[in-house]
């Protein structure tokens, strides 16, 4: 008899949202916020591991969710973003 045990996929495309900040210095260049956010979120979300022990793999489809914040004596943008994630769950 063969036993068949359920198994998670190793890899998964979720859509998450979370918060990024776009510093000053970035508003001032002569770039669309879009390219900026682009770039803000690949840094800050991929090659990075989730609560939940998914590694990020990839991010892409970056959406701006709102308006974003500005905190007093900061000078960045807070900005909630919408996106998809490649993750990759090692085996326990």
């Amino acid at each position: 008899m063969v036993r068949r045990l359920e198994e998670e996929e190793m890899y998964s495309l979720v859509t998450l949202e979370d918060t990024i900040r776009i510093p000053a210095e970035y508003i001032r260049r002569g770039r669309k916020l879009e390219d900026h956010i682009d770039e803000l979120a690949h840094a800050a979300f991929e090659g990075r591991f989730d609560e939940d022990e998914n590694y990020t793999l990839l991010t892409f489809n970056h959406e701006t969710v709102g308006r974003g914040k500005i905190i007093h004596g900061d000078g960045a943008i807070y900005q909630r973003v919408r996106f998809k994630a490649l993750h990759f769950r090692m085996e326990a």
